[in-house]
């Protein structure tokens, strides 16, 4: 007889590495641009635009602005933030994390 139970952990653990690693290579990226791709402070204000936020999968969720990604993992015992970007992004990520209110709630 199969154990059904252990092959549907074994599938969760399977998926949550490949979205974890998934996440860790966006986060180098977005990083890389912030540190190599900035050039003045016009280009920082471009890439601090508004732009909404929205689920990607699961329980994650994009929070971040137009130019500076920023991620949000969605668990029982708490939120976990990725990739804050510049100073002035944090206001922006607070007001995503806000206007998804209850829809990212678990």
């Amino acid at each position: 007889m199969r154990d059904y139970g252990s092959a549907k952990l074994h599938t969760r653990q399977a998926t949550r590495r490949v979205l974890t690693g998934i996440l860790l290579t966006l986060s180098a990226l977005c990083a890389n641009s912030v540190l190599w791709g900035q050039r003045n402070s016009a280009q920082r204000a471009a890439w601090n635009k508004p732009f909404p936020p929205f689920h990607i999968i699961g329980n994650i969720y994009y929070v971040g602005a137009a130019g500076v990604s920023s991620f949000l993992i969605t668990t029982a015992q708490g939120h976990i933030l990725l990739d804050s970007g510049l100073a002035e992004t944090a206001p922006r990520i607070e007001r995503n994390v806000e206007a998804l209110g209850s829809t990212c709630a678990t």
